[in-house]
C-alpha cells in the first residue's frame, strides 16, 4: 500500500513512466535497450521536467534496430567566487594624497640605525596616509571574468532566474515556456556581446603581447591532465617543497669540482654605488600601475603617483641598505602562487612558483645594473 508522502509518489510515477518506455520497445531491442534506458533515465533528479527521450531507429541494411537515448544534461557548475582584498579608489585624489604625504616629517627615518627599523617606520607612515585615501575593502569576485556582461543582460538574467523559480514551484507549462524564452534570450545576447567585445579588442591597435593574450582567451585550451588535484596539495606542502629546491640542488653539485676561474679583466674593486633622489624618482615614475602588490600592501599606483614626494626617503632606505650590507627581511618575503604546468596535478614537481615581492625591493634591484655599467 502506497504512502501519501510526496517523495514516494514521485518515485512511483517515475517508475511507471520508465516501465512504459521499456515495455514498448523491449521486444524489439532486448536487454541492451533496457540497460541504456536504466543508465540514462534512472539518474535523472526527481521533481524536474522530463529531459529524457529514447527510442529505436529502423535501418535498411540490417535486421537489427538502432537504439538511442537522449538525456538533457544539467548546468555545469561554475567556478566558485573568490574573496579578495583591494583598495577602494572611488574617492582617491592624487593631488590630495601627495599633499598629505608632504606633511609627514620623513627626516625621522634617519633616527633608525638599521634597514629593518627604517623600512618599518616608512611603511607605517605611508600606509597611514594610504588607508585614509584608499581604504582596503573586501570584495567578492567572480570565478571567471566576464567583461562583456552589460546591465541589459543582467536584467534579463534576473528575469530568467525569477521565472525559473516560479516554474520549479508550480511546474506549469506557461512558466516553463517563459523561462525557456528568457534563457534563450540571455544566451543569444551573451554570445553577441562576447563576439563584439573580442572583435573590438582585436581591431584596436594592440602590441604583439596584448594580441596573443586576447587570442589565448578565445582559443580552446589543451587539456593538460585528466587527473585532479589531491587533498594533500596544501599551502604547507607547497611551501616545504619550494623552500627545499635550492637545498636539493646544492646537494647535487656538492661533490662537483668547479672550473678554474680566469683572472679578472679589471683592476677596480666592484662595489654598489649609492643612488640619487633623481634616479629613484625616475624609477618610481616608470612603475606600471598593473604591477601586483606584495605582502606590504603598497600598490604600484600609489608609489607612482607619489614618486616626487617619497623619492628622498626611499633613496635613504636603499643607500642605508647598500652601506650596511643588510636587506630588510620583509623585502625578501614573497607571496608565492603555484602555477600548474603539465602532467599530474597531485605532483609538486609539476607546479611553477610565481613570487610577488614588495615593489620597493624591485626598485632597488635597478640600482645594481647602474653600478655595473659605471665599473665596466
Amino acid at each position: 500500500m502506497l504512502s501519501d508522502d510526496l517523495g514516494e509518489k514521485k518515485i512511483f510515477a517515475k517508475g511507471l513512466e520508465y516501465l512504459h518506455v521499456v515495455f514498448n520497445v523491449m521486444g524489439k531491442c532486448g536487454p541492451v535497450f533496457f540497460l541504456l534506458v536504466f543508465a540514462l533515465f534512472m539518474k535523472m533528479p526527481l521533481g524536474k521536467p522530463s529531459g529524457f527521450f529514447a527510442g529505436v531507429l529502423p535501418i535498411g541494411f540490417s535486421d537489427h534496430l538502432a537504439i538511442f537515448g537522449i538525456r538533457k544534461l544539467h548546468r555545469i557548475p561554475l567556478p566558485p567566487p573568490r574573496i579578495v582584498e583591494a583598495r577602494n579608489c572611488k574617492h582617491y585624489d592624487p593631488a590630495l594624497f601627495c599633499e598629505d604625504l608632504n606633511s609627514i616629517p620623513w627626516d625621522i627615518l634617519e633616527l633608525d640605525q638599521t634597514p629593518n627599523d627604517a623600512w618599518q617606520s616608512f611603511k607605517d607612515l605611508f600606509l597611514t596616509v594610504a588607508d585614509e585615501h584608499t581604504p582596503v575593502v573586501t570584495r567578492r569576485v567572480r570565478g571567471r571574468s566576464v567583461p562583456w556582461l552589460t546591465p541589459e543582460i543582467k536584467d534579463l538574467m534576473h528575469q530568467r532566474d525569477h521565472q525559473h523559480k516560479k516554474a520549479m514551484s508550480t511546474n506549469k507549462e506557461l512558466h516553463w515556456s517563459n523561462y525557456k524564452r528568457l534563457r534563450n534570450a540571455v544566451n543569444t545576447k551573451m554570445r553577441k556581446e562576447k563576439c563584439c567585445y573580442y572583435s573590438s579588442q582585436l581591431s584596436n591597435d594592440q602590441s604583439s603581447k596584448e594580441m596573443w593574450r586576447t587570442l589565448n582567451k578565445i582559443l580552446p585550451k589543451q587539456k593538460k591532465s585528466a587527473s585532479g588535484g589531491s587533498e594533500t596539495m596544501s599551502a604547507t606542502n607547497f611551501n616545504k617543497f619550494f623552500s627545499s629546491i635550492a637545498k636539493n640542488l646544492c646537494s647535487v653539485f656538492k661533490d662537483h669540482t668547479l672550473p678554474r676561474i680566469l683572472a679578472p679583466r679589471v683592476n677596480n674593486d666592484f662595489t654598489l654605488q649609492e643612488v640619487s633622489a633623481s634616479f629613484m624618482g625616475h624609477e618610481l615614475s616608470k612603475l606600471k600601475s598593473s604591477k601586483a602588490t606584495g605582502l606590504d600592501k603598497i600598490p604600484a599606483k600609489l608609489l607612482k603617483d607619489a614618486s616626487s614626494v617619497i623619492a628622498k626617503p626611499i633613496t635613504y632606505l636603499i643607500n642605508l641598505t647598500i652601506s650596511s650590507g643588510e636587506i630588510p627581511s620583509q623585502w625578501k618575503e614573497a607571496k608565492v602562487t603555484p602555477t600548474f604546468k603539465a602532467g599530474k596535478k597531485d605532483d609538486e614537481n609539476n607546479y611553477r612558483p610565481i613570487s610577488v615581492l614588495p615593489l620597493v625591493s624591485k626598485v632597488m634591484e635597478r640600482a645594481g645594473p647602474s653600478s655595473t655599467v659605471s665599473i665596466f
